[in-house]
């Protein structure tokens, strides 16, 4: 199994006791997903435990049933919300309108500490790139794309007065932490010990 296999099977596993915790991981999952408009909500993942959380989650918190499908090679699988009724009910639970020109985090969403850790679990996509196809990937290049994005992000959310004027969208800010990310990960694996091939 890989590293990014691993990182997504525990991040699904982890269990949000307080509703507004398991809310705010729904909420992480739907912005940052491949569909999040009026018109469509979805993503597409090759772990199906992160899919079939995606599904359980909005029926949970939403009241909202989804599709789940396996492409033919049965590597990808798509949740989509099919009703544009239901796509609008559940932007509107996360205080989206239909007047939104540019997506945005909406820090409302966040009732108390721990929802903003369980928003940011999970949105690792340079490490998650590589990592299926680079098998020189470290584990330690992960882990530092992963801090440098999640503080990036936490500046912006927390601090946005201390980075340039462009940055302090959680667009542009999220952006180019995925772009760091994309020359993080193969620097510090090329400067860290080589993975054990055996594993």
């Amino acid at each position: 199994m890989s590293f990014a296999s691993e990182v997504k099977n525990e991040l699904a596993a982890r269990v949000y006791e307080k509703a507004c915790c398991k809310r705010s991981f729904l909420y992480g999952l739907l912005i940052f997903s491949k569909y999040f408009s009026q018109a469509s909500v979805g993503c597409q993942t090759e772990n199906r435990t992160v899919a079939e959380l995606y599904r359980s989650l909005l029926a949970d918190v939403a009241n909202v049933r989804c599709s789940l499908s396996a492409s033919a090679s049965g590597k990808i699988y798509s949740v989509s919300v099919s009703s544009p009724a239901d796509c609008q009910k559940v932007r509107a639970l996360f205080s989206h309108d239909r007047g939104e020109i540019s997506l945005k985090i909406n820090h409302a969403n966040f009732d108390c500490p721990d929802c903003l850790g369980a928003f940011l679990a999970g949105a690792f996509l340079a490490p998650f790139l590589y990592s299926l196809y680079w098998k020189r990937t470290t584990t330690a290049a992960c882990w530092a794309s992963f801090l440098f994005g999640c503080i990036l992000m936490i500046v912006d959310m927390a601090v946005p007065a201390l980075l340039p004027a462009f940055m302090r969208s959680p667009i542009n800010c999220g952006s180019i932490a995925m772009l760091a990310g994309l020359v993080i990960v193969p620097v510090v694996s090329l400067l860290t010990p080589k993975p054990d091939e055996k594993l």
